[in-house]
């Protein structure tokens, strides 16, 4: 999950390391951003470089005009705490590129897939307020409705 962005931020943050280039979450998260998408042409989003460049536990709002603000959710640590003995990772053994999903997405984008997409944006929110609150019954619950 998200291991070629996690290659292309720690590849920059050595190169900047390398160079004496001193390098923040900021400008290591855009400049993977545009390697990925602009330097290799990749049809990918921006969320993955943005979580491996500044780590932690965040909510991310990306803008339409391509910018993007990170708000950090690490003091909630009862919630986090909860969700870590509750989570379980799988192998299922099937594999798949970001790009070749986002391309086959890019192309079934019509007005139904739109509301479709606008209405998991509406979950973020609703996921914020949980995660606040430390229900982490409810953002299970809600975890699976956006998988449906």
């Amino acid at each position: 999950m998200g291991s070629s962005s996690s290659f292309v931020v720690g590849l920059l943050k050595a190169l900047n390391e390398f160079d004496n280039i001193k390098s923040n979450k900021l400008s290591l998260a855009k400049e993977s951003i545009d390697l990925e998408q602009k330097g290799l042409k990749e049809t990918v989003g921006s969320q993955d470089q943005v979580a491996c460049s500044y780590g932690g536990f965040n909510f991310i709002k990306f803008r339409q005009d391509s910018t993007f603000k990170v708000f950090s959710l690490d003091k909630y640590q009862l919630f986090k705490n909860k969700l870590n003995k509750n989570l379980v990772l799988l192998f299922t053994g099937k594999q798949r590129t970001a790009e070749k999903i986002t391309r086959r997405f890019i192309k079934k984008i019509n007005s139904a897939k739109k509301k479709e997409i606008k209405d998991i944006l509406s979950l973020v929110k609703v996921a914020k307020d949980l995660i606040i609150k430390s229900d982490h019954y409810a953002f299970g619950q809600l975890l699976d409705e956006g998988g449906k």
